[in-house]
């Protein structure tokens, strides 16, 4: 399985790059680019401001929540990989034209407030059309399933176990990364 680590604390960055630099399986912020707040927000021109900004460190990001067409500035990160996180099953008409031009994760995303279908409903429209898919989120209620995705993304929020301020001692930090380790293992 490939996982991202999004933005966490400078020092814990620093720590998770040097435990997962040889792993190509680990995606460790700005290689993994996500900013939740404004992506939901759909604040797309702070997004897009920042994505631009790491561009040429950033392999996997995730494409900005309820957009329906392709910035102009999209067009020269042809080289990133894209997480769609996908709400309405109406949206894979538009995926699947993206997916024409740009190399695309079905991200399904973990609260069932932001999308209108399940699980198996998901699994089955990757499957038909032939998508990798990214769980948007890790949150323990889904761990049993994770098999079921190529790809998610980690924060502290993930656990209750290591929450941000529990990152701050090392051995928590440690364990974290070993946590992050099993999930790459999985598949």
């Amino acid at each position: 399985m490939i996982v991202g680590i999004g933005e966490h604390p400078r020092k814990q960055l620093e720590f998770l790059r040097a435990y997962f630099k040889d792993n190509p399986k680990v995606f460790v912020f700005p290689q993994f680019f996500d900013d939740k707040s404004a992506l939901v927000t759909r604040k797309h021109r702070v997004y897009i401001k920042k994505l631009l900004l790491y561009r040429n460190k950033i392999r996997i990001a995730v494409w900005p929540d309820y957009m329906h067409s392709v910035p102009d500035v999209f067009l020269a990160l042809e080289d990133i990989i894209w997480i769609y996180p996908l709400h309405e099953m109406e949206e894979i008409s538009f995926v699947l034209r993206i997916s024409d031009r740009f190399t695309i994760f079905l991200g399904f995303p973990n609260r069932p407030e932001l999308r209108n279908y399940g699980l198996s409903r998901f699994i089955s429209i990757a499957k038909e059309y032939s998508f990798r898919t990214w769980l948007l989120g890790l949150k323990s209620r889904y761990m049993r399933h994770l098999r079921l995705f190529d790809g998610c993304d980690v924060t502290p929020a993930s656990s209750k176990k290591f929450r941000y301020k529990n990152l701050l001692n090392f051995n928590m930090l440690e364990e974290y990364a070993r946590f992050i380790e099993s999930l790459v293992n999985m598949s």
